[in-house]
């Protein structure tokens, strides 16, 4: 918890001045491009969280990386993050800039965790009932989670709506386990 509070200060920090500077778009592309490197390349993520590397060399791989791809602004902030020995927590600082952005633009992400692939037309049925209700600015992020078995689990702005079949089958063991006979004599 500590450590996401820790992030979304230092995100907080960069949004304001990118937003001072008129950059927020071009800053939330550099972290989100961050944020897939780092998934997607372990050897990346284990270099950032060693304590054994010294920072002037982490400092040097991030800028040959990212240079000529990142803005000015991005590049400056991983390095001081860098320098003060922060550079761990650049995956939740990108997760929370991304957060700031959607925010700052009126845009809600919607997980929605579904057993299978949603189908194209599911897909579109969702996104129109979301737009009635939640508004025309949406992101809709899927997840497939085979153990739900079928349904769907809709995530957004800290709340949630369970259509899960694996919830409705817990719910029904909880009430068998209880005992709601009660003789009638």
């Amino acid at each position: 918890m500590k450590e996401t509070q820790l992030a979304r200060r230092y995100a907080l920090a960069l949004f304001s001045v990118a937003r001072e500077l008129k950059l927020t778009t071009k800053v939330a592309e550099d972290f989100d491009q961050l944020i897939t490197v780092i998934r997607q390349n372990s050897d990346f993520r284990t270099l950032l969280n060693s304590p054994v590397i010294p920072a002037h060399k982490k400092i040097s791989i991030l800028k040959s990386l990212f240079s000529p791809h990142m803005h000015e602004l991005s590049i400056r902030f991983m390095i001081l993050l860098a320098k003060h020995e922060r550079e761990r927590y650049l995956e939740l600082v990108a997760e929370q800039i991304g957060v700031l952005y959607h925010e700052f633009m009126g845009i809600v992400i919607v997980r929605v965790t579904s057993a299978a692939p949603l189908s194209t037309e599911n897909r579109n049925q969702l996104l129109e009932h979301l737009n009635e209700t939640l508004g025309d600015k949406l992101e809709l992020q899927e997840v497939v989670d085979p153990e739900l078995v079928g349904g769907f689990i809709l995530d957004w702005n800290d709340q949630r709506y369970d259509a899960s079949l694996l919830r409705q089958v817990k719910e029904l063991r909880k009430e068998f386990q209880e005992n709601l006979y009660v003789r009638q004599f």
